[in-house]
């Protein structure tokens, strides 16, 4: 007899409340559309929480404290518990304490700080809640949303959008519903994974040369599937891999040539960019999550291996990067480095917190024994690019901007279909 394990499954979305003596700060001047928090918690043999911020990107304290805060309010061991970005470039940041000298700045920064844990905190107790026995399913479609950002220029390979680079248009849809519900119910959450940044506003300024936080392309997606379902599902965006993945259309897109850079601003409204691709992709969710497969959970295993990678010097001011046809790669100390995966019957989601270039998670779909293998990205925190080795012989920028050494990428492939192999043969 097949073994049969119950499946439990909560919830819970917030708005992350930024208030307006934040402001100015980073050079935002207001919110354009709320950033938000949220959970989902999975429970069979063991609990897990995936916690996802519109937020750029979370330093490893931040993470740090996270994990502890969901640990307190939901039991989820700390391994077990995953803090995830949406990588909009249109949100604050946590500064590093080298730009936190004056008062002021200290100040903003613990409001936002506070505004983060608060909605953490809710979004967590939220999920606790409402937690139910669930049954899940996953299925896959396409999406033309997004496109290869590595274009060779007159001086070397740049930032643009490279309709003829190597992309990948998978979306995948992991669907929990409520035991019991027919297929018109609404789910308790919908996980998208796709490979993109949310960028599309990157760069984009106000009259007074001031920005707007926005969710942009993840979080406009995310609010279209959940009013597809009338607010009663929690639509989570799981970030894959995206460092040379940018939207097809930005309000801005950068090209170098031989006197600078020069700046190519749309002339169309970039939020409306925002809106055409967000309710593309979050049209293609809800289209495949109402077709998806049902599955037995199995039981829920998870695993972690950490290694060792070349490590490489970085750039003093990134704002100095240019492209060119060689570039000084100089190599430092051997840096630690980690893959996670949580292992739901025959689907994996495989975490890592450095940015990967498409063909790096291509690769790891292709050695990978489970049938879906999400890889995602910026998982636990976050440690810039990490690019695949021919990366570094075009010199792009994804190679001169990371702190890993040629070769990291393949490193990391390694050991992960070795934890992959691993968790393949328990029960």
């Amino acid at each position: 007899m097949e073994n049969y394990y119950q499946l439990r499954a909560g919830a819970g979305k917030v708005i992350i409340e930024i208030p307006d003596e934040f402001f100015p700060q980073e050079n935002f001047e207001g919110i354009h559309d709320s950033l938000h928090v949220r959970v989902v918690l999975l429970e069979c043999n063991k609990r897990i929480a995936l916690v996802s911020l519109e937020l750029t990107s979370l330093p490893e304290p931040e993470v740090t404290s996270l994990k502890k805060l969901v640990n307190t309010v939901t039991g989820v061991l700390s391994e077990d518990i995953w803090i995830c970005v949406t990588h909009t470039f249109s949100a604050p940041h946590f500064l590093p304490p080298s730009m936190l000298k004056e008062e002021e700045t200290i100040r903003k920064v613990n409001l936002f700080r506070r505004a983060v844990h608060e909605a953490v905190h809710k979004a967590a107790d939220s999920a606790m809640q409402q937690r139910k026995d669930a049954r899940v399913g996953i299925g896959s479609g396409e999406c033309n949303v997004n496109v290869n950002r590595d274009i060779l220029t007159d001086n070397g390979w740049w930032i643009g959008s490279n309709s003829e680079g190597l992309s990948d248009k998978t979306l995948t849809v992991i669907r929990i519903d409520e035991k019991g519900g027919s297929p018109a119910d609404n789910p308790v959450a919908v996980l998208f994974h796709y490979n993109v940044q949310s960028s599309v506003m990157d760069g984009s300024v106000t009259e007074d040369c001031n920005k707007m936080i926005t969710s942009d392309l993840a979080g406009k997606a995310s609010n279209f599937v959940e009013t597809a379902y009338e607010g009663k599902t929690v639509a989570m965006f799981l970030l894959g891999a995206a460092g040379d993945q940018a939207p097809i259309k930005k309000k801005n897109n950068s090209r170098r040539n031989m006197t600078g850079l020069k700046e190519q601003g749309m002339k169309e409204d970039g939020y409306a960019f925002v809106t055409e691709l967000g309710e593309i992709l979050g049209k293609e969710t809800v289209r495949t999550a109402r077709n998806i497969k049902w599955i037995n959970p199995m039981p829920v295993i998870t695993g972690k291996k950490e290694f060792m990678c070349p490590g490489q010097k970085m750039a003093g001011d990134i704002h100095n990067l240019r492209p060119n046809v060689t570039y000084e790669y100089l190599s430092e100390e051997d840096r630690e480095m980690s893959v996670e995966a949580i292992r739901i019957g025959e689907i994996v989601l495989l975490g890592t917190r450095p940015e990967l270039n498409i063909i790096t998670a291509m690769e790891l779909k292709k050695e990978s024994l489970f049938t879906r293998t999400l890889v995602m990205t910026m998982v636990n925190g976050g440690c810039k690019y990490m690019a695949d080795k021919e990366s570094y012989d075009r010199v792009t920028y994804e190679s001169m901007n990371s702190p890993f050494g040629k070769g990291a990428a393949e490193i990391l492939t390694e050991n992960a279909i070795r934890l992959l192999n691993q968790m393949k043969d328990q029960k």
